[in-house]
């Protein structure tokens, strides 16, 4: 398990970066931060790029232990596993713990964002965590 582990860590790093790159791409285009750069801006402050690492790499974890476990996780590249935590995330479980206002109130291209940061992170990830998995 510890190198389904590593490879998920190692994972989640290149994943958590690509996010951060589209996502920067995204907000200099539409003037606005996703919910993940709100919510991390937020809690962190100025720490908020090490609060969005720090959960991307813990979520490359699981998900390289979930993968070593059940290989159908990685259906699809890993997309529908972090698209389907993104919308979870989100628009069901944050908004109901206080995390984000109710998903209605933020503009559609918010959404999207989310949507597409997180097929980007699930793509990388995914090929990331098969190649270092591989290699261990």
């Amino acid at each position: 398990m510890g190198k389904a582990l590593l490879a998920g860590v190692a994972a989640g790093a290149a994943a958590s970066l690509a996010m951060k790159v589209v996502d920067d791409l995204w907000q200099r285009h539409y003037g606005e931060p996703s919910y993940e750069t709100e919510f991390a801006q937020r809690i962190a402050g100025r720490h908020a790029t090490a609060l969005h690492f720090a959960i991307g790499i813990a979520l490359g974890a699981g998900y390289g232990v979930a993968v070593e476990l059940m290989p159908d996780t990685a259906v699809a590249g890993g997309i529908p596993f972090f698209v389907g935590e993104a919308v979870l995330g989100n628009e069901v479980i944050g908004p109901r713990i206080g995390l984000f206002r109710p998903p209605h109130t933020y503009p559609a291209s918010k959404r999207w964002n989310s949507v597409l940061t997180h097929i980007v992170y699930g793509a990388v990830a995914e090929l990331v965590r098969r190649e270092v998995r591989r290699r261990l």
